[in-house]
């Protein structure tokens, strides 16, 4: 049986009828940021960002634990989860509470 805390390599992120809709909107975003995971930093991208998840893009394929820390400039740290991998595209879920990411994401977006 496989953990439901790491990252399904390879499979696209649960958005099946079986599961809700997010109850947060996801916004498309292009801002560089940095993730970091086993003692490894590396730069990324983030695609799009809602309270509960984002989408990243990094440069090199990597092999992260589930858990890694999300950094933005303007934003700060975020500690995360990693929910799915496939290539160089990273889902990460938000460890604090939505409401809280949203306060948060609230400085940047309209």
């Amino acid at each position: 049986m496989s953990d439901p805390h790491s990252p399904s390599i390879g499979q696209a992120p649960e958005t099946g009828q079986d599961h809700p809709a997010e109850p947060y909107p996801r916004t498309t975003v292009l801002w560089s940021g940095t993730l970091t995971a086993r003692g490894r930093e590396l730069n990324c991208v983030i695609v799009n960002v809602s309270a509960e998840t984002a989408l990243i893009q990094i440069r090199e394929a990597f092999s992260f634990g589930s858990k890694a820390v999300l950094h933005h400039a303007r934003l700060g740290d975020f500690e995360t989860e990693i929910v799915w991998a496939e290539g160089y595209q990273l889902e990460v879920r938000f460890n604090d509470h939505p409401s809280q990411i949203a306060d948060r994401l609230a400085a940047l977006l309209p």
